[in-house]
This record gives C-alpha cells, sequence and structure tokens, in this order.
C-alpha cells in the first residue's frame, strides 16, 4: 500500500523517520490538502503562490506590531505626563501617582511605569486589570533618586489581601493579583504607608 515520509532527521549516528502507510497515508495527504485549499481560499492565492502570500502576510503582521507599539509609548508618554502634573498628590517632597488601568496588559503597566520613572520625585502605585475582570498586575515603582523607601516591601505588605504574589526591589517591584476588587483600597493603603514614613522621617 500506500507510504508516506513525513518527516526525517539525524540522531547520533541514526536517521529518525516518521511516516505512515495505508489508509493513515491517505487520510493525511487529505488532511493537508483540505488545510492548503482553505488558506488558500482566505489568502486568495493559488497553490504555487501560497508560501510568497504567507510571507506577506507575516511581514505585514510584523509592520502593524511595530506601529502598534509606536502609538502605545506614544500613548503611555501622554498618560504619564497628565497623571504626574495633574492628578499626582504631593507627599513631602515626593509625588504619588495612583493608577488603575482597566482592561490593560501587564505590558501596558509596565510602560507606563517606565515613562513615570524618568519624573524626578515620582512614586507610582500602578495596576493593570485584565478584560475579564479576574486578575491583575501590581507594578510599584519609584525615581531613582529617592531613597529610604522600599517598593519591594511595600508590595509584599499587600499582596496577602489581593491573594497575589510577586517581588521586587528598592526601586521597582511587581505581581499579579486575584482580588481585583480589594486593588483600589489596597493602593489606598500603600499611600497612606508612604505618608506615615514621610511624617515620621519629617
Amino acid at each position: 500500500g500506500l507510504i508516506k515520509i513525513r518527516h526525517w532527521e539525524r540522531k547520533n549516528n541514526a536517521i529518525r523517520l516518521d511516516f505512515v502507510c495505508g489508509s493513515r497515508a491517505l487520510q493525511d495527504y487529505q488532511q493537508k490538502n483540505e488545510l492548503i485549499n482553505c488558506l488558500s481560499r482566505q489568502l486568495s492565492a493559488p497553490l504555487l503562490s501560497l508560501e510568497e502570500a504567507v510571507a506577506q502576510v507575516l511581514n505585514k503582521n510584523e509592520m502593524l506590531s511595530k506601529e502598534l507599539l509606536q502609538v502605545r509609548l506614544a500613548l503611555h508618554k501622554e498618560l504619564a505626563e497628565r497623571l504626574v502634573t495633574s492628578t499626582s498628590q504631593e507627599v513631602g517632597k515626593v509625588k504619588v501617582v495612583v493608577y488603575i488601568m482597566e482592561d490593560a496588559t501587564p505590558q501596558d503597566v509596565m510602560m507606563l511605569s517606565k515613562e513615570l520613572r524618568r519624573y524626578p520625585q515620582v512614586i507610582a502605585l500602578l495596576a493593570a486589570v485584565d478584560g475579564n475582570r479576574t486578575h491583575a498586575h501590581v507594578l510599584f515603582s519609584a525615581s531613582t533618586e529617592i531613597s529610604g523607601i522600599h517598593m519591594g516591601n511595600l508590595l509584599q505588605s499587600v499582596l496577602p489581601a489581593l491573594d497575589g504574589k510577586g517581588g521586587g526591589n528598592a526601586v521597582v517591584a511587581q505581581g499579579g493579583c486575584s482580588n481585583v476588587k480589594g486593588l483600589a483600597a489596597a493602593l489606598a493603603q500603600v499611600k497612606e504607608q508612604l505618608e506615615a514614613a514621610v511624617h515620621v522621617s519629617g
């Protein structure tokens, strides 16, 4: 009957073959033929041009991803400026930014944190909530010149209440949590800790 070698590779001193025989070989051919015809219809490309059409789609997606990244960077830069200048609260000599991003990803909150750290004397208490509101990514960060306040310790103080895990150092700390409803209260609690720390040091 029909024998089809689907794949082969060298392994040590031997050659390893992946093959099918008889009705299984015919079924393998039918499945791949259906897949090729489906891709050909979706990409509006004949069989002999299918590889080129796929490469064009991948290249276009890569370009769009780069453009989208630039747009997101610009948006986070603008948002950071607005948060620092309009909504931040002064605690001693430090400006504290508290912000929860809705329908956002961990990458979003990391990009925003990076922009906020460009400003002097800023502590950011941020969280990104996913679209299903079942999980959040929490990130605390401080400008590099701020000393005496440890972001990792602040994060650890609220993670148990948020059913979360994470860690970090004195400058940046982050983690994930499942208690989305408790986020606002947790960030407010951290802000109170900052106020108390500044009051004691003052």
